[in-house]
C-alpha cells in the first residue's frame, strides 16, 4: 500500500514545523516568563506568510497557557504531533551545534 500526501499536505506539514522550530527559539529565549499568546505575537511580527499567519490564529486558542503547557496540548493534537516532532529535533540541533 503506498501512503499519497499531495502537496498541501506536505507544504502544510513543512509551514507546521517552520511556525514550531520558531516558537521553540523563541521560548527558549523568553522561558516561561510569557504566555502561549505572547510567544505567538512575538513570532508573528517575524512572519510574513499568510499560510504562517493562518496556523497562529489556530494556535491562539491555547494562549492563556504557559508556552510548555500549550506545546504539550499540540503533542496530543494528531494534526500537530508530526511537525512538532520534527520541530523538536530541529531546534535540539540548532541548540547543541
Amino acid at each position: 500500500m503506498t501512503l499519497f500526501i499531495s502537496s498541501h499536505e506536505e507544504r502544510d506539514f513543512r509551514s507546521k514545523v517552520e511556525l514550531l522550530l520558531m516558537i521553540l527559539l523563541i521560548c527558549d529565549e523568553e522561558g516561561e516568563d510569557l504566555e502561549f499568546n505572547e510567544v505567538l505575537s512575538l513570532a508573528e511580527n517575524l512572519i510574513f506568510s499568510r499560510e504562517l499567519k493562518d496556523l497562529i490564529k489556530e494556535l491562539r486558542r491555547y494562549g492563556d497557557l504557559p508556552p510548555r503547557v500549550a506545546l504539550a496540548k499540540l503533542m496530543l493534537t494528531p494534526s500537530w504531533r508530526r511537525a512538532l516532532e520534527k520541530a523538536s529535533l530541529l531546534f535540539l540541533k540548532e541548540i547543541l551545534d
